[in-house]
């Protein structure tokens, strides 16, 4: 991905200048609020594709996929799209309408956006179609598979565009920090498990809770 051209993406550089990366030194990129939130889906997507291989090693047969995983599955894919939903919607009608008052919103960005909803439908198909026969598994891990492969390149181009020039037009008081609690203060209940989940308690502590 090309570097990015802080000034040519002002709104307004004279009034709103891309300078205020300096007020960030004491929060390093990969502790912002928007990274371990990245990182959290992250875990999330990798610890079920990494569930449903071992499973399909363990059958014997292709027709003994246990009762209770449709249940299973399907509930940890409805909480799983809550957290989703709620990031996606954080960024949209929190970060969007702050962020656009000082530099232009990537098209990239709107871009792997619209590719998101088709393949996340594919998996909700998947988990919907869930059956006794290992094929109904299979089909689920390869829609998992392509979903967290968009997933991470949408996570790539926002870290990569938006995350810089958040920091470099807006400091991160007062307005950043604001946002950022109101989005987890709203946010659905597993959101904050999730990221004790993917950080782990200690480092959750010392690192996210200090921020």
């Amino acid at each position: 991905m090309a570097s990015i051209n802080l000034s040519a993406a002002a709104v307004d550089a004279k009034k709103f200048p891309p300078d205020k990366a300096e007020r960030w030194a004491g929060i390093p990129l990969d502790h912002d609020q928007w990274i371990f939130t990245h990182n959290a889906l992250r875990r999330e997507m990798r610890s079920m594709i990494e569930a449903l291989d071992s499973m399909a090693g363990r059958l014997k047969s292709e027709r003994n996929v246990p009762a209770w995983t449709a249940g299973v599955i399907g509930a940890w894919w409805e909480r799983h799209l809550d957290h989703v939903i709620d990031h996606c919607e954080a960024e949209e009608k929190m970060y969007r309408p702050l962020l656009s008052t000082r530099f232009i919103w990537p098209k990239e960005v709107e871009t792997i956006h619209n590719q998101l909803d088709f393949v996340r439908d594919k998996v909700s198909k998947a988990v919907s179609e869930l059956s006794l026969d290992k094929a109904s598994l299979s089909a689920l891990r390869n829609s998992l598979f392509a979903y967290e492969k968009n997933m991470l390149a949408h996570f790539v181009v926002e870290e990569k565009t938006i995350l810089p020039m958040m920091r470099a037009y807006f400091p991160p008081n007062p307005e950043i920090s604001t946002l950022q609690r109101q989005m987890l203060e709203n946010a659905p209940d597993n959101v904050m498990g999730a990221l004790i989940y993917a950080m782990g308690p200690d480092r959750f502590r010392s690192e996210f809770m200090k921020e």
